[in-house]
């Protein structure tokens, strides 16, 4: 049976998925730059607005950028994951490479561990891996339960047919399609993987309050839309759970 994760970085979203009937959300934020660790206070919040209905899993991760971690970047992490577990959290979303592109496995193994009792998921960093067949057995025999994928290419869809190739072989995680995934394409990525878990985000902004404005000061990036806030969209959601509930 199909299940779906939403991806979110507030509590807008976190009711949207609830609504839409989503399974879990994958919390996070400043998905900008490809998602970070949430404040512990919306990890809360999440947690409670999801109840026994949605299941919140955090992602872990210190900074953009690479998955090449120092050594306090790894032990921030560790520590993180120690308090999603605290705050309520049912699963953490994990994942620190080496140079060669390779898993870190001493992280994994401690990840692993610091976990127990929540699900863990493997993100991104494995269609980073220089050999993603070799990466899914080393996270099977430390128990990882999914691992977040496009099968090594730019979306989900451009990845189909190595997402086909890994979920057809044995011994693995649950495999979830990730990355430009939406009502559009979802059909023929579940048909053409066999892949029965979704990972989308159903981004969409909605337009500042503000009456006024100061043009001539930005708070991050010069030249970027600061009035625009994101949110998630409830419509698209159920949308593209429909495409394959029916």
């Amino acid at each position: 049976m199909a299940k779906f994760e939403i991806c979110v970085t507030s509590l807008q979203g976190v009711k949207a998925a609830l609504e839409a009937g989503a399974d879990r959300v994958e919390l996070c934020s400043g998905l900008t730059e490809g998602g970070l660790t949430p404040s512990y206070a919306l990890i809360k919040r999440a947690v409670e607005i999801g109840g026994d209905a949605l299941a919140v899993n955090v992602l872990i991760r210190s900074r953009g950028g690479d998955f090449l971690y120092d050594a306090d970047d790894l032990e921030m992490m560790l520590q993180d994951i120690e308090q999603a577990k605290v705050l309520g959290a049912k699963g953490v979303v994990i994942g620190a490479l080496n140079a060669d592109g390779t898993i870190n496995e001493s992280f994994l193994k401690e990840a692993v561990a610091r976990a127990q009792g929540m699900t863990v998921t493997f993100h991104r960093a494995f269609d980073m891996c220089a050999d993603l067949n070799a990466a899914a057995k080393l996270l099977h025999s430390y128990h990882v339960d999914y691992i977040l994928t496009s099968g090594g290419e730019a979306s989900a869809h451009k990845g189909m047919a190595k997402l086909r190739e890994l979920n057809a072989e044995p011994n693995h995680p649950i495999y979830i399609a990730a990355a430009g995934v939406n009502k559009t394409n979802i059909a023929e990525i579940a048909n053409t993987t066999k892949i029965e878990q979704f990972h989308f985000s159903a981004k969409d902004v909605v337009k500042s309050q503000m009456v006024f404005t100061n043009p001539r000061v930005h708070m991050g990036i010069p030249g970027a839309d600061e009035y625009s806030n994101p949110c998630t969209n409830l419509c698209e959601i159920k949308a593209t759970m429909q495409v394959i509930h029916g």
